[in-house]
């Protein structure tokens, strides 16, 4: 990654993956996603790195685990990690128009390492939610990070996607075509 992974979840809401060391070169980033606590992953990540801007956005998610290790070892303030445990997952700066969540698997690479899928859905009304329509799914990211893939993981991100996504959302017309 020489500049980190950068992803644009919609309305200017950008997420960079691993890439804390060129955070200065994606000034307008408000999300961080670290995949796991190696070196090579959190070069440049300190608290000065994340002092909260004006919006007050500025977290980083990762799994509970490496959340506790970057805060324990690197003394990041505790206040910017959402740590989330496997299959659990977060709404990231929603709009009335746009939902955008994050849910992280088992990645079988070292302890609190982390598998991310990162989506953004349209957000329905009241009535919608009321008579059972599906949310439609605009994005779905998969940042892997490093990962020792072997079946059980596989299967493990098979199931996500067939048991949460594709129950959950009715894919956007883009998706569908992109799929084909």
């Amino acid at each position: 990654m020489p500049d980190g992974t950068l992803l644009d979840l919609e309305e200017n809401v950008t997420f960079l993956v691993d890439g804390f060391l060129y955070r200065s070169k994606h000034p307008t980033c408000s999300h961080f996603f670290l995949s796991h606590f190696h070196s090579d992953h959190t070069q440049g990540l300190n608290n000065k790195t994340f002092l909260q801007d004006e919006f007050g956005s500025n977290k980083i998610f990762c799994s509970k685990l490496t959340g506790d290790l970057i805060c324990q070892l690197l003394y990041i303030n505790s206040e910017l990690v959402y740590g989330l445990e496997y299959g659990e997952e977060a709404e990231i700066l929603c709009s009335e128009a746009v939902g955008r969540k994050i849910c992280l698997l088992e990645a079988n690479h070292c302890p609190g390492a982390a598998i991310g899928f990162v989506w953004t859905y349209k957000r329905d009304s009241d009535s919608d939610r009321k008579i059972g329509v599906k949310p439609i799914l605009n994005q779905i990211f998969l940042h892997c990070g490093d990962f020792r893939a072997d079946v059980e993981v596989l299967k493990a991100c098979q199931k996500f996607l067939r048991e949460k996504i594709l129950r959950e959302y009715d894919l956007s017309p883009k998706l569908q075509e992109q799929m084909r």
